[in-house]
């Protein structure tokens, strides 16, 4: 089968399940922790599809406030990726941020006008 290829052109990953708040917890942790500007830009990239994983796994529906907290730890970290000086980078962090407003809706909404003015401020006119 030939994979979805969303409008970025970028191929989502395939979801990743999460069976119980402690696995979600610890998965986030990891992801936030490779997430942080001075690792590697290939393993921040890795970090931000396995979020993505995570989020079209449900785990941020089975386990939404779980999610919601551990996004709001990772939030600067995030926001780290879309000004990030490498495009690929800053694609793939476009494109998470897409993926969570779409599949982790109301664990994003309490953060999206934060990642909204990040977007906005990369954007030259």
């Amino acid at each position: 089968t030939v994979a979805a290829v969303v409008a970025d052109g970028l191929v989502p990953p395939p979801p990743e399940r999460i069976s119980n708040e402690h696995e979600l917890k610890r998965a986030m942790h990891a992801a936030a922790r490779d997430l942080h500007p001075e690792q590697d830009w290939l393993k921040r990239i890795a970090a931000m599809v396995r979020l993505e994983a995570i989020a079209l796994g449900g785990g941020s529906v089975a386990f939404e406030d779980a999610f919601t907290s551990s996004l709001g730890k990772a939030k600067e970290a995030i926001t780290a990726q879309v000004t990030d000086r490498r495009s690929a980078v800053v694609k793939q962090a476009s494109h998470l941020l897409a993926a969570l407003a779409r599949h982790a809706t109301a664990s994003f909404e309490p953060y999206a006008e934060h990642f909204i003015m990040a977007l906005l401020k990369t954007t030259v006119i």
